[in-house]
């Protein structure tokens, strides 16, 4: 059964006090920059998980040219395990570039929260509305750089497979 009085309160606020709107402001404030600190440290995770899986991509890759120098393996075997670590670098590349965007993204809509909420209690600290004019010193910039090319020589080196493992077997 509703609540009668709840229908009289939704139109009519409540007067609160400017101790509690203080309060409410403060942790409002403190819950955004909780998760702008947040997307910072993300990146620096999404890094080192990327830079350990390449690294494990790469060292599959070693072992299967090695394996064929030492005829351990057949030419047919080892292209398709080389295409096969290729499209997984190609997926990996993508994937943190694609979650890379989705926290500058984020990032963005923080700080503009952030911003439009110190406009709003009339508080400046001097901070500025993020652009994208300070593109070259974000560390996500040069993660995307780099994936976007680890991608592209990975879409290379599977269209070229059989070229690498020709020239190595011989």
């Amino acid at each position: 059964m509703p609540n009668k009085n709840y229908s009289a309160q939704k139109n009519h606020p409540i007067e609160v006090s400017n101790e509690i709107k203080n309060n409410i402001y403060t942790e409002r404030y403190k819950y955004i920059l909780e998760k702008i600190k947040f997307l910072d440290g993300l990146m620096q995770k999404n890094f080192s998980v990327y830079f350990k899986f390449t690294l494990a991509i790469c060292t599959a890759l070693s072992a299967s040219l090695v394996m064929i120098i030492e005829d351990k393996i057949s030419l047919d075997t080892v292209n398709l395990l080389i295409e096969l670590l290729f499209l997984l670098e190609v997926a990996a590349s993508l994937l943190i570039i694609a979650i890379t965007v989705a926290n500058i993204r984020t990032w963005f809509d923080y700080r503009d929260d952030e911003i439009n909420f110190l406009n709003k209690i009339k508080c400046d600290l001097n901070r500025k509305k993020p652009t994208i004019e300070g593109l070259f010193r974000w560390s996500e910039t040069y993660l995307i750089i780099i994936s976007t090319f680890i991608g592209l020589v990975s879409i290379l080196g599977f269209f070229c497979s059989e070229m690498i493992i020709t020239n190595i077997g011989n």
